[in-house]
């Protein structure tokens, strides 16, 4: 995940798009990410703990609504 989003940034960069901000949890690949980031100025933006974001009831929700919309 973190090569692609990394080549995904430069290439925004390239065509005049500056990535200013970055919204994720914090988990183990978005801290990755951040490391790899480094040279540049990107902010991360890390959810708090026991939001709806990293709430796992919630996290499942989201698939299952997306499928009976699809309906």
């Amino acid at each position: 995940m973190v090569e692609p989003t990394v080549m995904e940034i430069r290439q925004l960069k390239n065509f005049g798009h500056v990535v200013k901000y970055i919204r994720c949890d914090n988990a183990g690949e978005n801290k990755l990410l951040e490391a790899s980031l480094k040279p540049d100025p990107i902010v991360m933006e890390y959810t708090a703990a026991n939001t709806p974001q990293q709430n796992s009831i919630v996290e499942r929700a989201f698939p299952t609504l997306q499928q009976e919309q699809k309906r």
